[in-house]
């Protein structure tokens, strides 16, 4: 098999799932063993995303997180990629087979950006599993666990429905972010409108529309309906990889660091977990974060493992 043949090949198994741990080893010795390889690789994961015409969809150089069950494409189409890619400039037009059913994963501090089988977009979060059914009467994610913004093509023909626990988000044509914690939903409509309701009580629905976000607890409530709320477009910040801090206290800020990063920020300073914080931040800048907040307490910062920690002159002592 040509190089050209073996990149095409792994570029199709990238897309189409996670790698298990004997095909990841297998892709990092062919990468290690010719740097030409590694060309090979993005000339062909590019010429996919031709093919497949996915503009959200981004090219790796490692192994994808889990997207399964796999897209099975048709291997004739598979086999013409290399072809392809030696004629540039040339437009080429093959038919993909998709799926009804996909699942997507991401890893701690990885935001990814999806394109689904009907057309729709999504941008999913740090540490989020979702996955999606599409077919001709209806379009359902599952949510089961982190957040998702998704983008969703027009369609009242198929609503496009959000489960997370027991919260419903339906939609047909709009834009709107789920964050599912551990028991409540916050929902946040940046174009468009959607409902909202708890499967416990199906007929008490909530309309939100754009700016308007709104928190549904798993536990029906028994004061009526979630209150809507403007949305804060801090909220959202995360999809262009930032936290603004804009109305966080110092112990919620560190918790959102927290979900993007394996070093986690621990604050050991009594009375300082409520000081406001303002200010944005690169999701993978916690230790910026804790210096800048350490001098807004009066504290210092110290290191204890794989922990940064804030601690003050009262917690020294």
């Amino acid at each position: 098999m040509s190089r050209t043949d073996e990149a095409a090949d792994w570029a199709a198994r990238l897309d189409a799932a996670a790698l298990d741990a004997p095909a990841r080893a297998k892709l990092d010795a062919w990468l290690a063993a010719d740097p030409l390889n590694n060309g090979a690789l993005l000339r062909a994961q590019a010429m996919l995303c031709l093919v497949y015409d996915a503009p959200g969809k981004t090219l790796v150089e490692a192994p994808a997180p889990a997207a399964a069950p796999p897209r099975r494409r048709h291997r004739w189409a598979l086999a013409a990629l290399p072809a392809a890619a030696a004629l540039a400039g040339v437009a080429v037009t093959v038919a993909w087979q998709q799926p009804d059913h996909a699942r997507f994963r991401t890893d701690t501090g990885e935001i990814r950006r999806v394109a689904l089988e009907d057309g729709s977009r999504a941008i999913i979060n740090t540490d989020t599993r979702i996955d999606t059914a599409i077919d001709r009467s209806e379009r359902l994610v599952a949510l089961d666990t982190g957040e998702a913004w998704f983008q969703v093509a027009k369609d009242k023909s198929r609503p496009f429905v959000v489960s997370a626990g027991p919260i419903r988000v339906r939609a047909t044509g709009t834009a709107f972010a789920v964050r599912r914690d551990a028991d409540a939903v916050t929902v946040t409509v940046t174009e468009g409108a959607v409902e909202m309701w708890n499967t416990a009580a199906p007929n008490r629905r909530t309309p939100a529309r754009a700016g308007q976000s709104a928190k549904m607890a798993f536990a029906l409530p028994a004061n009526g309906l979630p209150q809507l709320a403007p949305a804060q477009d801090s909220a959202l910040a995360w999809r262009d990889g930032d936290i603004v801090l804009d109305g966080m206290t110092l112990g919620q800020a560190a918790a959102e660091f927290n979900r993007y990063n394996l070093r986690k920020i621990r604050v050991e300073a009594p009375g300082a977990t409520d000081t406001p914080m303002l200010g944005y931040f690169k999701i993978n800048q916690p230790e910026q974060f804790a210096l800048a907040a350490s001098g807004i307490v009066h504290g210092t910062v110290r290191h204890d493992g794989n922990n940064i920690v804030i601690t003050t002159s009262e917690t020294r002592n």
